[in-house]
């Protein structure tokens, strides 16, 4: 949350006002990044109170798996910059 707080203006409000609550959504993924490799994330959704509809998703490994460490090693490759190409991650397989 630190990271988006310093990028954004309005999430900063929003978070400050503690304005959300869980979606009935919870959600594993799969999936294999170019660099890292097979990821497993889990996914759940905030809804932020008093907007159009705003929503959160927050997405994360489980602490102390594979995925967790994977996860870790992408963060620290990650450079300002433009985004990378998304179309080149794919649903993990088998």
């Amino acid at each position: 949350m630190g990271e988006m707080s310093v990028r954004s203006e309005q999430f900063r409000r929003l978070w400050g006002r503690h304005a959300v609550r869980p979606k009935q959504s919870h959600v594993v993924t799969r999936l294999r990044h170019p660099k890292v490799g097979d990821l497993e994330l889990h996914a759940s959704k905030l809804a932020i109170i008093g907007t159009d509809g705003l929503i959160l998703k927050v997405v994360h490994a489980e602490p102390g798996s594979r995925s967790a460490e994977l996860l870790a090693i992408l963060g620290s490759l990650a450079t300002p910059g433009p985004s990378p190409d998304m179309g080149s991650i794919r649903p993990a397989t088998g």
